[in-house]
C-alpha cells in the first residue's frame, strides 16, 4: 500500500529537481577590448538557449573582483532571443576577466572562463563568443576569439588563435640561459 505512495513522491521529487533544468539563460559573447576607449563600450550579450521564457527582473553581471558590471534590464526573455547588456560599472580586465550572471536571488547562471584581449593599441571588434551559439558545457572548449556579432547568431568561421602562454616561459629560459652565456645563443 505504501509502495505506489513511494513511487508517487520520488516521480514528485524527479519532476522538482529536474523538470525546471531546460530553460537556461547563458552569457553567449563578451566584447571586453573594443576599438578605442573602452568606457561605455563593453557589453555582454545573453541568449536563452532553453524552450521557456524567463523573467530577468534583478539579474546582474558581475566581474571577477565580484563588482557589479551592470543590472540586467527587465524582461520577459524567451528562447532564441539575444540580449545586450552595456557594461555600466567598472571596466572589464583586458588581461584577464571573467564575467558571472546572477539571478535575482543571487544565485550564478552562469560564468565564462578567463576572457584575455591584450591588444595593446586600441582594442578592434574581436569578441569571445560561445560556438556554436549558446553551447554550454562549462568548457573553455566552449568559446572562441572571433569578429563580432552583436545580438545574432556567433559565426566563428575563421577563428583568431591566442596566443600560446606556454611559450613566454620558455622564450624567457631561453633568454636568460643566453644572457648567462652557458649556452651559445639561437640564431634564425
Amino acid at each position: 500500500m505504501n509502495s505506489p505512495k513511494i513511487l508517487v513522491a520520488a516521480l514528485i521529487c524527479l519532476f522538482l529537481l529536474f523538470g525546471s533544468v531546460n530553460a537556461a539563460i547563458v552569457i553567449n559573447e563578451v566584447e571586453l577590448n573594443p576599438s578605442g576607449a573602452d568606457s561605455d563600450k563593453e557589453w555582454v550579450e545573453l541568449y536563452n538557449n532553453g524552450p521557456d521564457c524567463i523573467d530577468t527582473t534583478g539579474w546582474k553581471l558581475r566581474h571577477k573582483d565580484n563588482d557589479l558590471l551592470a543590472d540586467v534590464d527587465s524582461y520577459y526573455f524567451c528562447p532564441d532571443e539575444y540580449m545586450s547588456v552595456s557594461v555600466s560599472g567598472p571596466r572589464l580586465t583586458n588581461s584577464g576577466d571573467f564575467v558571472r550572471l546572477l539571478n535575482s536571488s543571487s544565485d550564478e547562471v552562469d560564468i565564462t572562463h578567463t576572457l584575455i584581449d591584450n591588444n595593446p593599441t586600441t582594442g578592434d571588434s574581436r569578441t569571445w563568443q560561445r560556438i556554436p551559439n549558446g553551447n554550454d558545457t562549462d568548457s573553455e572548449s566552449d568559446w572562441q576569439f572571433c569578429e563580432g556579432t552583436s545580438e545574432a547568431p556567433n559565426t566563428c568561421t575563421d577563428p583568431i588563435p591566442e596566443f600560446p602562454t606556454f611559450i613566454l616561459p620558455v622564450l624567457l629560459m631561453l633568454a636568460s640561459l643566453s644572457l648567462a652565456r652557458k649556452y651559445v645563443p639561437l640564431r634564425f
